[in-house]
């Protein structure tokens, strides 16, 4: 089963620290693994739904649009795309 992994790019914002891009990096990271749980717990809860063929209804395919996300640091891109 392909797992969709997230991929996630904070915008940049001119004159950041050393401590800054650490922190932007970190946030990158724990949000791109927070949704991959999300999305692997919500693809394993609709497990057990098929259709009239037989086939999953809910699957995971990282097809997905990007989309942004405001936080408090900052714009957040999210950008799925599907891992081997």
């Amino acid at each position: 089963m392909n797992k969709a992994k997230a991929m996630v790019r904070i915008e940049s914002v001119q004159g950041n620290s050393v401590l800054e891009m650490m922190v932007r990096d970190a946030a990158q990271r724990m949000l791109a693994e927070g949704l991959r749980i999300e999305a692997d717990a919500y693809i394993q809860q609709a497990e057990a739904q098929r259709g009239v063929d037989g086939r999953r209804l809910v699957v995971g395919n990282g097809l997905s649009q990007e989309r942004t996300v405001q936080t408090t640091i900052g714009t957040v891109t999210v950008r799925p795309t599907t891992c081997a």
